[in-house]
């Protein structure tokens, strides 16, 4: 027995657990919504170390299991949130908004969104795993999500956007004959993007070289040091991960010959010099 688990025993902590007036219902909320709002796993609060911190300094709290956690409260704490959503914008105009990419567990998602005066609302999220990535696919998932909007939120939809591509392009032209009325947007933010590169592509005067891009980087890559070594200091493992999944042969020697010159305090003063010695202005 490890002395966690001795001190969870003693009768001073069983004591303290038994003495004061608690509202459990309220605490098991908040304790949802935290995990929510750290991303979390629900198993977290059945760590023994969660466990003993959480009878040391809430001894009034009983131990929360995360079946509940993850499954009556949370169906509350959601539903209390869709109440709460549905009383600020019920039989408002919305706009829906919707894209597909890859979550933080490499698992293919497609998440939709209403925005309503200006501010957004996430609608849902599906997986998409195991989904063919196809317009009739993207159709079926918008239709769906409109509805969704219309009879929980009680708003009324009058327009889309998505990016521009092969499955959206053909779930836009879908939805226009299913839905006349229903404005089709193309997502300026993607849009954006490809403008920009366009317009760079094509300006003749636009210069570009090596010099230039090192001149850049010793411009700013001193003042994102600290962040640069905090990233380092907490997510190293994962950035070599990242790395392993490249399908570039030297990414992981790459990745890790930068995590080494970022922790060598000689390699931002040997950026600070060259960029002294070598920026505009400077006396050769």
């Amino acid at each position: 027995m490890n002395h966690f688990d001795e001190e969870l025993l003693n009768d001073s902590v069983a004591l303290k657990a038994s003495s004061a007036v608690f509202d459990q219902e309220e605490y098991l909320q908040d304790v949802c919504n935290l995990v929510a709002a750290t991303g979390i796993s629900f198993y977290w609060v059945e760590n023994p170390e969660t466990q003993y911190f959480m009878q040391k300094y809430i001894p009034a709290a009983n131990p929360v299991l995360h079946g509940t956690l993850s499954g009556c409260i949370l169906d509350k704490t959601t539903a209390d949130a869709i109440s709460k959503t549905c009383a600020h914008i019920n039989g408002k105009q919305a706009m829906i908004m919707a894209d597909g990419w890859k979550n933080n567990s490499d698992v293919d998602v497609f998440k939709s969104t209403i925005m309503v005066d200006g501010i957004p609302y996430l609608l849902r999220t599906h997986d998409m795993s195991s989904c063919p990535k196809t317009g009739d696919e993207a159709f079926g998932i918008l239709q769906s999500d409109i509805e969704y909007a219309e009879e929980t939120y009680q708003v009324k939809v009058i327009g889309c956007a998505t990016d521009n591509g092969p499955d959206c392009k053909k779930a836009h032209w879908l939805l226009a004959e299913a839905k006349a009325w229903l404005a089709t947007f193309v997502c300026w933010g993607h849009q954006d993007r490809l403008m920009t590169r366009n317009y760079l592509a094509v300006m003749t005067t636009y210069s570009y070289s090596t010099y230039t891009e090192e001149q850049r980087l010793s411009t700013h890559l001193p003042d994102l040091g600290k962040y640069l070594e905090s990233v380092i200091t907490f997510d190293e493992d994962k950035l070599v991960e990242v790395a392993e999944k490249s399908q570039s042969e030297d990414a992981t020697a790459r990745c890790l010959e930068a995590i080494e010159s970022i922790k060598k305090p000689m390699f931002w003063k040997d950026l600070k010099n060259n960029w002294c010695k070598h920026s505009p202005g400077s006396k050769m």
